[in-house]
């Protein structure tokens, strides 16, 4: 018992506790918001928000050209180093590029939509063009939240993003539903747009406060050599969230807005084994770098290890939770949604497999191997595309499930024997 509170007493796993705390809130939050909407505004219309929400983020991967990894990747140097000029520099650069590219994205994808390139029926071209509007407030808000991770500010870091946009977001819809005011996509739309706005101003308003306080030191950085390692990330990124994303993606170009929505439910679902891999990831990633650079590999084991038989053992008890209360889950979303259950377990055993295998894409990029990640993740992509097409034709959800969750086991086995060979480190508690 003793040894049990003195492991619990370290402070990685209090910076986990703490980090897990804000995760849990913020997904009890979003999963609750998203059973209430797809109550609220039924199957077809919560398969269209899922599609917007998928496209919305795709366009923030390339609109932040890496900047937000980049301030993971950077900032603890910055910090160790006591040079605060070189961080304010980053972000006052950062927020310029970022407000240009998340415009210029965002004007040519609505080009694309609009002038029926993808040959996306009208209620999709519809909910894709409007949500695209939110597109610089989110990736704003997401450039915020990586300098509040590197400071161990989970609260800010996780919340605003997680906590307070869908929860701000379901009172909105609520308001509408209560009122009996049609709910269409026009509505889900401009409600997101006007809360993400809302959102990223306080969030603004929060880092500014901090990096007032920051003292006068330090001197400016090479931004452009830092830049280009960024541009790396960002294509990291991007691949990593088409491979991530390409089911949703490939049921919006072969299928109906109704399997749409059945599978944007289960991904809810699955997602809760994400939960404790995203806090454990936002206390490792600054953390690898640092030992990265410090060339202390001892230590780099250590938190790797820790962090292995951490994940290993709270994601097999969430996954037995899924296995037994799945279908009265999937219920809570409607009688129809029942039906995939036997998808949501496969799609859940890959997630089981990502979450077990821990922060290993996070070991490769933040180890000066992002390069290599890139080259593996879209090896990935390319496998998880021809799964999709090939699967999703014959099968719907239930295809595209399986494409996903074969396409997870592999990219994650191949990175993490890579990252073993390369860094001459044990990742998991496996191999």
């Amino acid at each position: 018992m003793q040894r049990l509170k003195a492991i619990l007493s370290h402070s990685f796993f209090s910076q986990v506790k703490s980090s897990f705390i804000y995760q849990a809130l913020g997904a009890v939050v979003a999963f609750g918001s998203q059973i209430l909407i797809a109550r609220m505004v039924g199957v077809e219309l919560f398969g269209l928000y899922t599609l917007g929400i998928s496209w919305l983020t795709m366009s923030g991967i390339f609109s932040k050209l890496g900047l937000d990894a980049g301030v993971v990747r950077f900032m603890p140097k910055f910090l160790v180093d006591k040079n605060y000029q070189a961080l304010i520099s980053y972000y006052k650069k950062s927020y310029k590029i970022i407000i240009g590219s998340s415009l210029l994205i965002a004007i040519i994808l609505i080009s694309v939509v609009q002038l029926n390139i993808l040959s996306l029926n009208p209620a999709k071209t519809l909910i894709i063009t409007l949500m695209l509007l939110a597109l610089p407030f989110r990736s704003l808000l997401d450039l915020n939240n990586s300098y509040f991770q590197v400071n161990k500010k989970f609260g800010w870091a996780i919340t605003p993003r997680s906590v307070f946009l869908p929860l701000l977001f379901i009172v909105v819809i609520a308001i509408f539903y209560s009122l009996k005011y049609e709910i269409n996509p026009h509505v889900i739309a401009y409600a997101y747009i006007a809360i993400s706005a809302m959102v990223f101003i306080v969030s603004a308003l929060k880092l500014r406060q901090e990096t007032r306080q920051l003292p006068k030191e330090g001197e400016n950085i090479n931004f452009k050599s830092i830049f280009k390692v960024c541009v790396v990330l960002s294509l990291v990124n991007g691949v990593s969230f088409f491979y991530k994303e390409m089911d949703v993606l490939m049921l919006g170009f072969l299928s109906t807005e109704e399997s749409l929505g059945w599978y944007g439910a289960m991904i809810k679902i699955t997602l809760l084994l994400n939960i404790v891999l995203n806090a454990v990831n936002l206390v490792v990633a600054p953390d690898i770098a640092k030992h990265y650079k410090a060339q202390n590999r001892k230590a780099l084991q250590t938190l790797l290890s820790r962090t292995s038989k951490l994940l290993l053992a709270v994601s097999v008890v969430i996954a037995i939770v899924i296995v037994a209360l799945g279908k009265w889950v999937l219920g809570l979303f409607g009688p129809s949604y029942v039906a995939m259950y036997i998808p949501l377990l496969i799609l859940s055993g890959g997630q089981l497999f990502n979450t077990i295998t821990g922060p290993v894409g996070f070991l490769l990029s933040m180890t000066n191997y992002e390069r290599e990640l890139f080259i593996i993740t879209v090896i990935s992509l390319m496998i998880n595309f021809g799964l999709n097409l090939y699967l999703i034709p014959l099968y719907d959800v239930m295809g595209a499930a399986i494409a996903t969750a074969i396409s997870i086991v592999l990219r994650n086995l191949i990175v993490t024997i890579y990252a073993r060979v390369k860094l001459k480190i044990k990742p998991t508690i496996f191999f």
